[in-house]
């Protein structure tokens, strides 16, 4: 999907069904746990929590998550509508 640009507005699409929304939360809370085991080299796993190296690699990990998610979310929840100006 490519991303909003000014002339393109998220509207909100309305009655979104529950499962819908709870199966996004759920792949969304999974996606953040198994990033942390996934994307972080073993290397850096074994090294104690509060190691520079490590905190580093999680937080860059988790900053890569967030994005994503904040990515999917339009394409998720958001009907694109274009405005009367785009339309000539």
């Amino acid at each position: 999907m490519a991303p909003l640009n000014p002339q393109q507005h998220c509207h909100h699409l309305h009655n979104i069904p529950i499962s819908q929304t709870l199966l996004y939360c759920l792949t969304l809370s999974s996606f953040f746990v198994l990033s942390l085991y996934v994307f972080v080299p073993s290397s850096v796993r074994r090294l104690p929590r509060d190691h520079v190296l490590h905190i580093k690699w999680r937080a860059g990990v988790i900053l890569g998550v967030m994005i994503t998610a904040v990515g999917v979310y339009p394409w998720l929840f958001c009907q694109h509508t274009m405005d009367d100006a785009d339309a000539f």
